[in-house]
Order: C-alpha cells, then structure tokens, then sequence
C-alpha cells in the first residue's frame, strides 16, 4: 500500500494547467502529486485531506504540503484549511465514500474559489478487467484496482461525469488510462482497440461558474 499512498498522478499533472494557483489535494497520501506541483513552481501552496496519519505527515514534511487535517472525508474537520482554493484535486477517493455526490458539491461550496477548476480521476468499472470476469459470474474484490475492497461506488464514463456536473461544475477536459498503458506491444494495442472496455481510470477536468449562486 505504500506504493500506493506515493504514486505521483502524472495523468492528473497532464490534464491541469500550468498555473494551478492554491491547491487543496482531496486523499492526498504522502503528496508525491502536490510536491511535483510544487517542486516544479505551478503551484503556490498544497493542502490537503488524507485518511491516515502517516501520510500527512509525509505530506506536511518531505512533501512541502501546508496544512492536511486528518480523517474521514465525510465528517473530518475541515476548518483549518481555506475557502478560496484555485484548484481541487480528488484523485482516486470518490469511489471510497458513502455519497460521493455530497462530498463534492460541499467542496466545491466551501473552499473552491468562483472560477476555480476541479479535477476528478475514478475507476471505470466498465472496464475490461471487470466486465470479462463478470460474464463469467465473477465478481471478486482485490487489494488494488478497480475492483479494490475499499471501494463503495462504482462509476461508468457517464455516470462520472454525471457526478462531476451534479457538483455545478461544467467539464472542460477528460482524460483516461487504458490497459497496457507503459508496457507497449501487444497489451498496449488491447487496451486501445478496446473502446471503453479498455479504460481503466476516467480523469475530468471541470470549472465552477465565475459567481457563486445566491
């Protein structure tokens, strides 16, 4: 799992804009994705909200992130940090909460300026992986992945981007991460002939309206 608390999302990196501003990193782990951001001058400051202890520790330390409170994403304290971020990262966490639909439209309410932008990056179980399996009668949680014991909901392309647009923010930019991807050959021209079947991570990249509704 360590691994996984450091990856560094260069997916996510791609899809945002060269200046990403203040940035809160929603699940953030140990901050390999902020500190790129930070290391690299697009952002100003990294905050963050992540479940464990140990990896807000890596974050506020090696990782050079300013404040991350520490707990569950639905009912952790939230006031230390600040109500004007320019960009919000919610990178691989949707999918482990009871209401993902709540938990962004209260972040998007509470801390992401007007004209701010949002990027959400979910699991596709229309993938492959999880659909060949399920013809079959099989559908069996892993440690990782898209079918990972942690996860609670399960998005389609559509239903993810539904989940982003119910938040009040209009989608600007979507990416995805498909089978194969980094090995070449013949699993990377599956996962590419595979259509949707193929995608195993649907990234979007959204932007809230330049004035807050009354």
């Amino acid at each position: 799992m360590s691994g996984y608390y450091s990856n560094c999302r260069l997916d996510v990196l791609a899809l945002l804009a060269p200046s990403t501003g203040r940035v809160l990193d929603v699940g953030c782990g140990e901050g390999a994705t902020g500190a790129a951001l930070l290391n690299s001058g697009r952002a100003d400051a990294v905050d963050g909200i992540e479940l464990t202890a140990a990896g807000a520790e890596r974050a506020t330390g090696d990782a050079g992130y300013g404040t991350v409170v520490v707990g569950d994403l639905e009912t952790v304290d939230r006031t230390p940090l600040v109500d004007h971020y320019d960009t919000i990262m919610c990178n691989d966490v949707l999918e482990h909460v009871q209401d993902p639909w709540t938990v962004l439209r209260t972040l998007v309410r509470d801390h992401l300026r007007p004209g701010g932008t949002v990027v959400v990056s979910v699991p596709n179980v229309q993938c492959a992986e999880v659909v060949g399996p399920l013809l079959l009668g099989r559908f069996e949680y892993a440690d990782d992945g898209v079918l990972d014991r942690t996860h609670l909901r399960f998005f389609t392309r559509r239903s993810a981007r539904a989940l982003v647009e119910t938040a009040g923010l209009t989608v600007t930019g979507e990416a995805d991460s498909r089978i194969g991807e980094g090995r070449g050959g013949a699993p990377r021209l599956v996962g590419r002939i595979a259509g949707p079947f193929g995608v195993r991570q649907l990234l979007f990249r959204a932007v809230s309206p330049q004035h807050r509704a009354d």
